[in-house]
């Protein structure tokens, strides 16, 4: 097991959350199970997604994904995630 903890800046956080939580499935298909996902106490526009992985060829899967920048363009992503992998 390994968790994912990935942050990045949003224009609208409902508009983003909608997009991220149609993609469940893939990421459920993927192993990765929903730990914690919401914004920063003091900035609506900064959210942090919180994951856990059954192996490390789930995180590859979910971070390579082919179409991972274009859902996150639709989503309304500002600029690239910080990501950190905690095994």
């Amino acid at each position: 097991m390994a968790t994912i903890i990935l942050n990045h800046r949003v224009k609208d956080y409902t508009h983003w959350k909608d997009h991220f939580d149609q993609d469940k499935n893939f990421r459920n298909e993927l192993g990765l199970k929903e730990i914690k996902v919401g914004v920063k106490s003091d900035d609506s526009e900064h959210v942090y997604i919180i994951l856990e992985a059954e192996n490390f060829m789930s995180i590859e899967g979910f971070i390579s994904d082919p179409d991972l920048k274009n859902k996150m363009d639709k989503s309304g992503v500002v600029g690239p995630p910080e990501i950190v992998i905690i095994p």
